[in-house]
């Protein structure tokens, strides 16, 4: 009989049958619980998927790294870009304290822009891959 395999998945130790892969399931997801702003006319959807803000605005966003219901416990930091449909990028700096995610963006023009799932993981290891469900902003005028 074979032993199991132990491997670290998105900062998590996850243990799997030689042969089975690691299911997206097992890796950990970033879920957004907080945009603020000082600023009048912010808006956002009861997910905080979809996010409109007059251009202008300094946002800031507070997430939690999860696995399941569980709040993963960890420090660390990571780049995430934002893209718009117009094909800019920008990147900011995602820190974490105790499983809760923290960063500003100035929104200084008026433009979609996007975070998705693929975009947060495409520069990180696979061994750190987080799932997240995305979110759009709308820079309005």
């Amino acid at each position: 009989m074979s032993e199991m395999i132990e491997e670290v998945v998105g900062g998590v130790i996850v243990r799997r049958w030689p042969g089975s892969e690691a299911s997206g399931a097992a890796r950990p997801e970033v879920v957004i619980t907080a945009i603020e702003s000082q600023a009048a006319g912010l808006s956002h959807s009861a997910d905080f998927s979809d996010v409109t803000v007059p251009v202008g605005t300094t946002v800031l966003f507070t997430a939690e790294l999860r696995m399941g219901p569980t709040l993963l416990a960890l420090d660390d930091s990571f780049r995430m870009p934002i893209r718009s449909r117009d094909g800019r990028e920008r990147v900011v700096l995602a820190n974490m304290a105790q499983g809760l995610i923290t960063f500003s963006l100035l929104f200084d023009a008026s433009r979609v822009w996007e975070v998705t799932e693929s975009v947060i993981n495409a520069d990180l290891p696979p061994e750190r891959h987080m799932r997240f469900k995305g979110i759009r902003v709308f820079a309005v005028e």
